[in-house]
């Protein structure tokens, strides 16, 4: 794979829908870019495990832990002068919060705001 096809792989990843409970978009994601070279199985919690096809008999395996949900926020409610109120999805620091770009998706569409 070229390199800027890593970069732009590694930029679909970490753009993707996948705050806790809801990462389908990056496990599809990730599934598809895998398929063809290993044997993929998913389960209840959205673990996906992913097998080196030719990794068969007595060779050593190497796991890569990662969590494939971001950071996020819900909206619980909007204020009747337009702001928006949050509540946290997942574990993280709301210190982190005042400098990030932010993401907003609907049914409808996705939109980026500058905080």
């Amino acid at each position: 794979m070229e390199k800027a096809a890593q970069i732009q792989m590694l930029k679909d990843f970490s753009n993707a829908n996948a705050i806790p409970g809801f990462e389908q978009e990056f496990v599809e994601m990730f599934v598809d870019k895998v398929k063809d070279m290993a044997d993929v199985e998913i389960d209840g919690m959205l673990n996906v495990y992913a097998s080196k096809k030719e990794n068969r008999g007595n060779r050593p395996v190497i796991q890569l832990d990662a969590h494939s949900d971001a950071v996020g926020l819900m909206t619980q409610a909007v204020r009747p002068n337009g702001s928006l109120k949050f509540v946290p999805v997942g574990g993280w620091v709301k210190y982190n919060l005042p400098d990030s770009r932010s993401k907003f998706v609907t049914r409808k569409v996705n939109m980026f705001l500058e905080w």
